[in-house]
């Protein structure tokens, strides 16, 4: 008996080494890396697992698709956005506010992203999960505007998949002044390289205690689409794409053997004939803010133009 109350322990003390080692190693994992473990997981989640939903959720999901669902972008007035990548438009009079950019992910990562970020940003949400497509979103947001208090928010959210490709997630007010939102997201072709790429329409109706000054409506309307601009930043894959197509033009230059023709010839010996303006002493150097790079302007003679030179030395493999 003394022997084998011996072996649990000893079997219990390798469990619990084992346990405490899996924390250490969670410890060692950086905030980035546990949000990425969890996009994964949600993604597959979102992906795969049916999900059923009751007559409320129903009601939800129709009445804000309704809602929202066909505004016509038409109608709208262009908005400046902080992101270039993210159109953003509203119409004042009616309290619509609407985003659209091109996302470098998967619709069910970009969902997940929608659902994760409120989890994560605990400074300023907090949610509560009813099941696996429904949840409460409450929000303390602060526009960094003069004059605009902070104010909370809160949401009832819930996702459903529209066909194979599309799914969308409904937020519906659940305290007075919250808006209604409609989050769309839309498969698009890959490119060519493999990276998914989703379409992801934000559209909002603002609550009636949403009023704020004309001279401050464009911004808070910028501010309140922010949340998009964030997804497109956050699931960004423009390094790998540049990176992708940089390659390819590096073998596309190292395997070329065409011959040029007259005009492409001509075209290079006039570009080396401007080296020559520039040996030497010639040309007038220029300060640039890196010091590995060197610029000079110059003139030809008879010419009001001027041409420019620069050089430096680029480290790569």
């Amino acid at each position: 008996m003394f022997e084998q109350q011996a072996q649990d322990a000893a079997e219990d003390d390798d469990l619990a080494g084992g346990i405490f080692d899996q924390d250490l190693e969670e410890q060692r994992l950086t905030a980035g890396e546990l949000d990425a473990q969890h996009l994964d997981s949600e993604e597959v989640r979102i992906s795969t697992q049916p999900q059923v939903y009751d007559e409320e959720e129903k009601r939800q999901l129709n009445e804000i698709k309704a809602k929202l669902g066909s505004v016509q972008r038409d109608k709208l007035k262009p908005l400046t956005s902080s992101d270039w990548k993210v159109d953003m438009a509203r119409n004042a009079s009616l309290g619509l506010l609407q985003g659209t950019t091109v996302v470098d992910a998967s619709v069910a990562r970009c969902a997940a992203f929608n659902m994760h970020k409120t989890e994560r940003d605990t400074k300023k949400v907090v949610v509560s999960a009813f099941n696996g497509h429904r949840f409460m979103y409450k929000a303390v947001v602060d526009y960094k505007i003069a004059g605009i208090a902070p104010r909370v928010f809160a949401w009832m959210a819930v996702w459903e998949w529209e066909n194979d490709d599309d799914l969308v997630v409904a937020y519906e007010p659940f305290v007075p002044g919250s808006s209604t939102i409609l989050v769309l997201l839309q498969k698009l072709p890959p490119l060519e390289d493999g990276v998914p790429q989703t379409r992801v329409t934000y559209t909002q109706q603002t609550g009636a205690n949403n009023k704020v000054p004309k001279t401050l409506a464009d911004r808070f309307a910028a501010a309140q689409l922010r949340p998009l601009c964030e997804m497109r930043e956050a699931l960004d894959q423009s390094e790998k794409i540049d990176g992708d197509k940089r390659l390819e033009f590096e073998e596309m230059v190292r395997a070329h053997n065409q011959p040029y023709t007259e005009e492409e010839l001509e075209v290079i010996e006039k570009g080396q004939d401007l080296h020559e303006l520039f040996e030497g002493e010639k040309g007038k150097v220029v300060r640039l803010p890196s010091s590995l790079a060197t610029a000079k302007v110059a003139y030809k003679k008879g010419e009001r133009k001027a041409y420019g030179w620069a050089t430096t030395t680029v480290r790569a493999r």
